[in-house]
């Protein structure tokens, strides 16, 4: 196999085919040793969304690459539905255009050819009689909630795909399942935990479809509220909300309340943080904030005061910051090639420096909720000091066995240097842009 291009047109029948399973493992195959040889990341697979009905997209394959957008809202049909409707001929053609850039640019990569013997030897990366990806080891079943039941603080699920306005959507399907002990309660996270009620204030800092039409051109992941945004469609229809409230359900969360921060409500004190005097919530919420990066390049008017402002504010509450965490998807084209715009936006807001709170930066479903659980793992197992509390065994206040004081501001450089070189291996090829910046941090020296 030599080719240096290869243009797949995903749909049902194309992930159900032991062939296109075949050839798209080979070439991915080719890719990866390419990236081993050479250090870079080769362009070479070009993704369209061809038939969306009954499409869910295996996590191999969306990992592997932007998808092209589909014309901006998105066409409900897909790109083949596109060449079949006249009044869609000319998105088509912009695709048709888009595509051979695409393919031009991929022939550039110089990929390792393969011999007919050493393919057949390649194994599948996606199992083409199920459809999906290959099942992983078994998880002790979870007990699931009925499709539709609301959580408490969820806005209303969206309209069947036969109720206007906006593009048909199919149901959500969940593409992550935590793994949990078997036989452990929900709530239960160990001895000396199980006493305390977590409650979760969950600000959300995402836009509307209306919103999001002056920034960026493809405009399907996003809905008539911020709590519609689905990051990470079409891998899953499942919004960023209902990814984070799953998992800090599964994690033993008693109560998370969703708290959308828009230009309307930013004139105004944040709700979901109302001003208490100390001591008098023995157990405050924990606050997290979600972040679509694309705001942050937003032009904002003066009744919008906008990240940066909202995270001087949230840091004069008190509250126990979990973290801040940017989603930057994987299976966005868009996002995928203005990531390095999106981030120095980001950091030149320094949110995670203002609220003195770790940044964590996610691409997909999974990768968002195993960020949130260790996020609240780093929160609730760290000695609350100053703020009246005492843990569990600990009667007269004073930090259980082991737990650190709260560190200097000063002490911060030299600690996040240590754990960037800990956590951080040598790059096979050139540096990237993620860590090019200077030692106080991407994000801050928080």
């Amino acid at each position: 196999m030599d080719c240096r291009a290869l243009l797949a047109l995903y749909s049902d029948a194309y992930l159900r085919s032991p062939d296109c399973a075949r050839e798209w493992s080979v070439f991915r195959e080719r890719m990866a040793r390419s990236a081993r040889q050479t250090g870079h990341e080769p362009r070479a697979l070009v993704g369209v969304v061809w038939r969306p009905d009954g499409l869910v997209l295996p996590l191999s394959v969306a990992e592997a690459g932007p998808l092209l957008p589909s014309g901006g809202q998105g066409y409900p049909a897909g790109e083949f539905g596109t060449l079949r409707d006249p009044e869609h001929w000319a998105q088509y053609r912009d695709l048709v255009r888009l595509v051979a850039d695409r393919l031009i640019t991929g022939t550039q990569a110089d990929l390792p050819t393969m011999s007919t013997a050493d393919a057949r030897s390649i194994p599948l990366r996606f199992d083409p009689h199920a459809g999906t990806a290959p099942p992983a080891p078994a998880a002790p079943p979870r007990a699931a909630r009925p499709t539709g039941a609301p959580r408490p603080g969820t806005p209303a699920p969206h309209p069947p795909p036969t109720a206007p306005p906006g593009p048909p959507r199919a149901k959500w399907r969940p593409v992550y399942d935590l793994p949990r002990a078997a036989g452990r309660p929900r709530a239960d996270r160990g001895p000396g935990t199980a006493a305390r009620r977590h409650r979760v204030t969950l600000l959300l800092l995402a836009g509307t479809r209306s919103r999001m039409a002056a920034l960026r051109t493809a405009l399907a992941p996003y809905g008539d509220s911020p709590e519609d945004w689905q990051p990470f469609w079409p891998h899953t229809e499942e919004s960023a909300v209902d990814v984070v409230q799953r998992a800090l359900e599964d994690y033993g969360v008693e109560e998370v309340t969703v708290c959308p921060f828009t230009p309307e409500s930013g004139a105004a004190e944040p709700v979901a943080l109302p001003p208490e005097p100390p001591g008098a919530d023995p157990d405050p919420p924990v606050v997290l904030l979600l972040v679509d990066p694309w705001l942050a390049r937003e032009a904002r008017p003066s009744r919008d005061p906008g990240l940066s402002a909202l995270c001087e504010r949230l840091s004069a509450r008190g509250a126990a910051f979990a973290g801040v965490v940017a989603v930057l998807p994987r299976t966005d084209a868009e996002t995928w090639e203005n990531t390095p715009q999106l981030r120095d936006a980001l950091l030149a807001q320094a949110a995670g420096c203002r609220l003195r709170a770790p940044h964590h930066e996610v691409g997909s479903a999974e990768g968002l909720a195993h960020t949130v659980i260790g996020a609240m793992a780093d929160v609730l197992t760290v000695w609350p000091g100053g703020q009246g509390r005492s843990e569990p065994g600990e009667p007269d206040g004073r930090p259980p066995r082991g737990a650190r004081e709260p560190e200097e501001r000063a002490e911060w450089p030299t600690r996040r240097s240590r754990e960037r070189d800990a956590w951080s291996p040598v790059p096979a090829g050139p540096r990237s842009a993620l860590l090019s910046h200077r030692s106080g941090g991407i994000w801050g020296d928080g």
